[in-house]
C-alpha cells in the first residue's frame, strides 16, 4: 500500500548519502490536478509528509479520520515541524486553474502550501477548445488574481505544439504572459507537446488531422522568447521527461534547454531568467572587482503592484537573493513577501560556510527594503506566506503568527 511518509523518507535518507543538507526541505508533490482527490485523502497524504520530515515513528492520522480531525492533528504535525529535523520551507500543489477558488485556496494553505504550480497550456480559446481543455483564458485569469490575493507564488505550465497552434502563436503567447497584467506569474514551465501512442492525438497523427510543426522552429521560438524575458521570472524546465521510444511525434531533444542555450550563446544573445542567473551558473564573474547591488523592479500584476527585489552584480548577470513584495488593496494582506530566496549551497540552520551566499544577511537586507517600501506606502501590516518550517526565523525578526500567516506590524 502507498503511503507517503516511506517515500519522502527514503528521498531524505538518500540526500544525505549524497552530501546533501536536507534540515530544510522544500516538498514539491507532482501530477495530476490535486483538488480532485478526497480532501480528507489530501490532508492525510500532506500530514504523513510532514510526520516523514518530523521522522515520527507512530502516525497520529488515518485516512479513515473525519475532516475536522484531520485538521487537528495537521495543526500539532505542522507545530512540531517548526522545530524538526527537516523542516518544510516551501510546499508545492500542482492543479487546474478551473479547480481554483477560495475554497481550495483555504485548504491548500491549511496544509502549509506555499506554491500552486498551474497547467495553463495556451491562451488562445480556438485552441483550448480543440484540444478539448475544459476551461477558457478566463480561468487563468481567475484563478492567477485569487492565489495572489492570497499570497501565493504561481507557476504556469505552456505548452507549445498543440493542436491549431503555429510557432507564431505560440510565440505571441508566451510573450502575452508577461505583457498582459492579468498574469505575470513568478515562474513557467514549457512543455512542448510529445504525442504518444495510445492517445486521442495518436489518432489524429494517424489520421493526418495533426502535425506538431518541426525542432527547428521550435528552437527559433524559444531562442526568441528567453531573449527577452522580464528579470523576475523563472523559467525551471523547458522540456517533458518522457522516453523517447514512447514519442510518436514532436519534440525529442532531450537536452533541449541546453541545445537553446549553445545557440543563443552562439548568436550573442541571453536569456534574463532567475534559473539561467542564479549565481551557481555563473562562474566567469570576478567577484573581488564586482559589487553587489540592490535592483528593484516594479510591475503591475492584476489588482496590485509587484516589487521584485534583488542583489545581483552590476550588470545583472548573477543573483544571489531576490525578495517579491506585492502590495494589493484587495489581498487579504494590504502587503505580503510572496518569496525570500537566497541562492548558493545550502547551508544548515544556525551554520555558517566560507564562500556561501546563504546566511550572510542578504535576507534580512532584502526584508528590510520590503519594509520600508510599505512604510512609504503607509501599509501598516505586512505578511509572509510562510512554510511551515521557516516560521523560527520570522518569528526572530518580529514577525507573529496570524492563522497560517507570519505578519509583521508596520511602527
Amino acid at each position: 500500500q502507498f503511503d507517503p511518509y516511506v517515500q519522502v523518507a527514503c528521498r531524505l535518507d538518500n540526500l544525505k548519502k549524497n552530501g546533501h543538507p536536507t534540515d530544510k526541505v522544500e516538498l514539491i508533490v507532482k501530477g495530476g490536478t490535486w483538488n480532485s482527490y478526497p480532501i480528507t485523502y489530501q490532508y492525510w497524504f500532506i500530514a504523513r509528509c510532514f510526520e516523514a520530515c518530523n521522522r515520527t515513528r507512530k502516525t497520529a492520522v488515518s485516512e479513515k479520520m473525519s475532516l475536522e480531525e484531520l485538521k487537528k492533528k495537521m495543526v500539532k504535525i505542522q507545530k512540531q515541524n517548526e522545530s524538526a529535523k527537516h523542516r518544510m520551507i516551501g510546499l508545492t500543489l500542482e492543479t487546474r486553474p478551473d479547480f481554483i477558488n477560495e475554497k481550495t485556496i483555504l485548504a491548500m494553505r491549511d496544509m502549509g502550501c506555499t506554491r500552486i504550480e498551474m497547467g495553463v497550456q495556451h491562451t488562445d480559446e480556438k485552441i483550448l477548445q480543440l484540444t478539448k481543455r475544459g476551461h477558457g483564458t478566463q480561468a487563468v485569469v481567475d484563478a492567477t488574481a485569487l492565489l495572489k490575493k492570497y499570497g501565493f507564488k504561481v507557476d504556469y505550465h505552456l505548452m507549445p505544439q498543440l493542436p491549431g497552434s503555429t510557432p507564431a502563436k505560440d510565440l505571441a503567447m508566451m510573450r502575452e504572459i508577461f505583457s498582459d497584467p492579468r498574469f505575470r506569474p513568478d515562474m513557467i514551465k514549457i512543455y512542448p507537446c510529445t504525442v504518444v501512442e495510445n492517445s486521442e492525438l495518436f489518432s489524429w497523427l494517424k489520421e493526418k488531422k495533426f502535425k506538431p510543426y518541426s525542432d527547428k522552429q521550435l528552437l527559433r521560438i524559444l531562442k526568441e522568447f528567453k531573449s527577452d524575458v522580464p528579470y523576475y521570472v523563472r523559467i525551471s524546465r523547458l522540456i517533458r521527461d518522457i522516453p523517447n521510444h514512447h514519442i510518436k511525434a514532436g519534440n525529442m531533444m532531450t537536452n533541449l534547454r541546453q541545445v537553446v542555450q549553445s545557440e543563443m550563446a552562439a548568436e550573442g544573445k541571453t536569456c534574463h531568467c532567475l534559473r539561467c542567473r542564479e549565481i551557481g551558473h555563473q562562474k566567469n564573474i570576478d567577484w573581488k572587482k564586482e559589487k553587489i547591488k540592490l535592483f528593484i523592479d516594479e510591475y503591475k500584476s492584476g489588482s496590485g503592484t509587484e516589487y521584485f527585489l534583488s542583489f545581483e552584480d552590476g550588470h545583472r548577470q548573477a543573483v544571489l537573493a531576490f525578495c517579491r513584495l506585492r502590495i494589493d488593496k484587495n489581498g487579504i494582506y494590504p502587503a505580503f513577501i510572496r518569496e525570500l530566496h537566497v541562492y548558493g549551497q545550502s547551508v544548515e540552520i544556525a551554520s555558517h560556510e566560507k564562500g556561501a551566499s546563504q546566511h550572510t544577511g542578504l535576507g534580512k537586507k532584502l526584508m528590510q527594503t520590503a519594509t520600508a517600501i510599505c512604510k512609504e506606502n503607509k501599509i501598516p501590516l505586512l505578511a509572509v506566506i510562510s512554510g511551515v518550517g521557516v516560521r523560527g526565523y520570522y518569528k526572530k525578526i518580529g514577525f507573529k503568527l496570524d492563522g497560517t500567516y507570519m505578519v509583521y506590524k508596520i511602527k
